[in-house]
């Protein structure tokens, strides 16, 4: 939660806009037919006209669903955080940020996505990947790395971002070492169960044996060293577990 709240906090909070208490429901109703082309085109020509968040909800999802431009999704939207409705959200966050485009606004609401379930409870969403994940295609790779690297051994997915942006940074060692701890604790990592609800999203691909063969010349020792990773991600888990038991 530590990390999370380091994250939360690259964003201030004059921009995370208002937060109307709306309850959260996945399928909130469907936007009618026909409604969709007006409701754009008034947004386009004046994105200060008042709409209702349910309004804006409604047609950010269909525009989402229906893969819109990018423009169009971040006009629906807007910056005022209408709902609140974390998982909406977040998916404009991985989808903006799959596309590759307006990541400053995909950076928004994936933040303000994170700090949402971090004040409220109200499920399992840790955005902190999606969050990495954004600030490296910014070319941000000093923060990813001085938060990415306060995660625990088991979190394979944190150190395989760890180790895009090591690798990105030309630091190759380090890569190597996040890469071997995250595979170390692929094993762990895939056997949390999930508690309600859940975004996932894609990891970075790296070939660990040919960068460490590039690196040192063979294989020697990698082995060994996935081998202790997963050792230490072990040891994480175990004492995370004593800690819950003793309460």
């Amino acid at each position: 939660m530590a990390v999370l709240t380091i994250l939360v906090s690259f964003i201030p909070a004059h921009a995370l806009g208002q937060d109307p208490r709306m309850p959260i429901h996945a399928g909130q109703s469907e936007l009618p037919i026909g409604e969709m082309p007006r409701l754009k085109q008034l947004l386009a020509q004046d994105p200060s006209i008042p709409a209702s968040c349910r309004t804006r909800i409604v047609l950010a999802r269909a525009l989402l669903a229906q893969h819109a431009p990018s423009r169009e999704l971040v006009e629906a939207a807007g910056n005022n955080f209408c709902g609140p409705d974390p998982l909406l959200y977040w998916d404009l966050a991985a989808e903006l940020n799959e596309r590759g485009e307006y990541l400053g606004e995909a950076l928004e609401y994936a933040t303000w996505s994170a700090r949402r379930y971090a004040n409220d409870a109200i499920g399992q969403l840790n955005p902190a990947l999606l969050i990495a994940s954004i600030h490296i295609k910014r070319g941000e790779l000093d923060l990813v790395i001085s938060i990415l690297s306060k995660f625990r051994e088991s979190d394979s997915g944190a150190f395989a971002w760890l180790g895009l942006a090591y690798e990105k940074s030309n630091q190759v060692d380090r890569a190597i070492g996040a890469y071997i701890q995250s595979v170390g604790a692929q094993e762990i990592w895939s056997t949390i169960p999930p508690q309600g609800e859940r975004r996932s999203m894609r990891l970075p691909e790296f070939n660990l044996e040919e960068m460490y063969r590039k690196r040192y010349g063979s294989l020697a020792g990698l082995a060994a060293r996935i081998k202790s990773a997963r050792r230490a991600a072990f040891r994480v888990m175990y004492n995370r577990f004593v800690i819950a038991l003793r309460g």
